[in-house]
């Protein structure tokens, strides 16, 4: 069983998530073909260019965030309230970020499940609005978004969520 911990410090959280930063890329990297197209060259690119394929990436920023060990639960959380200062959510609203890697760490540390979002769909599809804020007692609060919805939605580009947990 896990301990229970509270971190409330930006630089205990910024620290932890910043040891994960190659596990993140390598995620990223293994998903690029979620927010790349390929396709077949016209024919003037063909006749002329000597192009048979053109690649198109998306351009955009990608928000993440890594929970601990003894976080239990498989939801989509996101910040909504901190002690009167400028929020995630606020941040989300305002059009900032267009995916998001969100990812959990098992015993040993190691992220060993994550989803990846299209943030657009979410905004879209006014999934951040008029949801409850569970205060966890410090002045902070955050809204969760139950994966199965983010699901309905098209919201996960692509995920690694271990079935067992039946949350899904």
């Amino acid at each position: 069983m896990f301990m229970v911990t509270k971190y409330s410090s930006y630089q205990e959280n910024r620290s932890f998530s910043d040891s994960h930063h190659d596990e993140i890329k390598q995620i990223l990297k293994d998903n690029l073909m979620h927010i790349t197209s390929i396709e077949i060259a016209n024919d003037h690119q063909d006749m002329n260019e000597g192009t048979d394929y053109v690649i198109h990436i998306e351009g955009g920023t990608i928000a993440g965030r890594v929970r601990r060990p003894d976080c239990k639960y498989r939801d989509f959380t996101i910040r909504a309230v901190n002690k009167g200062y400028k929020t995630e959510i606020d941040k989300l609203r305002e059009g900032f970020g267009d995916w998001y890697l969100y990812c959990w760490t098992n015993e040993y540390n190691r992220i060993d499940e994550w989803i990846l979002v299209d943030i657009n769909k979410i905004r879209k599809n006014s999934l951040l609005e008029h949801r409850t804020v569970k205060d966890n007692g410090e002045s902070t609060g955050f809204i969760h978004i139950e994966i199965s919805e983010l699901d309905i939605f098209d919201c996960i580009v692509n995920s690694r969520i271990k079935i067992e947990r039946g949350l899904m």
